[in-house]
């Protein structure tokens, strides 16, 4: 079983269509009616597409609550959570969404009229959403073809994210990405061609000579897939993915030295979150770092070649640790 990891320049071989959308409306006040978005299918150079918002699920719980039902998780689990792992996986798969390793996905929205007014901006903006995303997923698959893509789409459901877009990949068809209200249009395409490069890495898991997750591949997985995003979109700027102080790199890969190739995911979160010693989000910037040094020490690596290459190797090419030495 796969493990769960965490232009327009249109060639004449593109071809795009819109799907049907459901003829079920979903009841946001007394005087009006909304009909969601379609899904948005199209296919480059003979790889499938789908860009798929899920809003008309989220609006049946909304309209749920709004006719005075108090909040239910059981509800919000019928009304969206069921359909999107029956639609993303199949009937009998996709149960671990259910736990607390995904509430900041799948979390019961806490303000309802604020999500509502999430979804119907999201909704008015669904074009330039289809847009950015489809531009990011054909740049990734002209450098790192792969099979075909299934990207969902809800909003943040919980303020403070309104500028934000952020990707979760379940397995190498399907990503989820969350949008903010007011998102910013490349920092979108930066997420779609970051989240795509970890689809490739799990379409080859099987072939791939190494053990996740270890935390230094964890680590390495996602600095893979910021630089992978990079190269993509080279003019766009990531500091909170990709800056970090020297002395603070230098800390943090003191620390990473000590558990390098332990399975213990606390350690990994740790890398993420921040504890007070060690800075939020240091396995994205690290990650990211080593992969800088590994594409100066070596240009000419296929892109491919160094998405599957072991850890260790990356690691010994990429001469990283020789910036450390006074």
């Amino acid at each position: 079983m796969k493990r769960k990891i965490h232009i327009f320049i249109l060639s004449s071989l593109l071809i795009l269509s819109g799907c049907t959308s459901s003829v079920i409306e979903s009841k946001v006040d007394e005087d009006k009616t909304y009909t969601p978005p379609s899904s948005y299918t199209f296919t480059h150079n003979n790889q499938q597409f789908e860009i798929i918002p899920l809003y008309e699920e989220l609006m049946y719980y909304v309209s749920y609550v709004k006719e005075g039902n108090v909040k239910d998780e059981n509800k919000y689990k019928e009304f969206f959570l069921d359909p999107f792992r029956e639609k993303a996986f199949s009937e009998n798969d996709g149960y671990y969404i259910y736990t607390a390793a995904y509430e900041d996905y799948f979390g019961v929205p806490r303000d309802i009229y604020q999500f509502e007014r999430d979804i119907l901006a999201l909704s008015e903006k669904q074009d330039l959403i289809n847009s950015a995303i489809s531009e990011a997923l054909i740049k990734s698959s002209n450098m790192l073809p792969g099979g075909k893509k299934r990207i969902y789409i809800i909003p943040f459901n919980t303020n403070g994210f309104s500028r934000t877009s952020a990707g979760r990949t379940f397995n190498e068809e399907v990503v989820l990405l969350r949008i903010g209200s007011s998102f910013q249009e490349d920092d979108l395409k930066n997420v779609a061609a970051h989240e795509y490069h970890h689809t490739i890495f799990m379409e080859h898991e099987d072939k791939v000579n190494q053990v996740l997750p270890s935390l230094i591949s964890n680590i390495l997985l996602e600095g893979k897939a910021v630089a992978f995003a990079k190269m993509i979109y080279p003019d766009i700027a990531k500091p909170m993915l990709e800056e970090i102080p020297y002395e603070d790199e230098k800390h943090v890969w003191e620390e990473v030295k000590k558990d390098l190739n332990s399975a213990d995911y606390k350690l990994y979160d740790k890398f993420l979150l921040g504890d007070g010693h060690i800075p939020p989000l240091s396995n994205y910037k690290v990650g990211y770092q080593i992969m800088k040094s590994f594409l100066e020490q070596n240009p000419n690596v296929d892109v491919l070649e160094w998405t599957l290459m072991s850890s260790a190797d990356i690691l010994s090419k990429s001469k990283y640790e020789d910036k450390f030495i006074d």
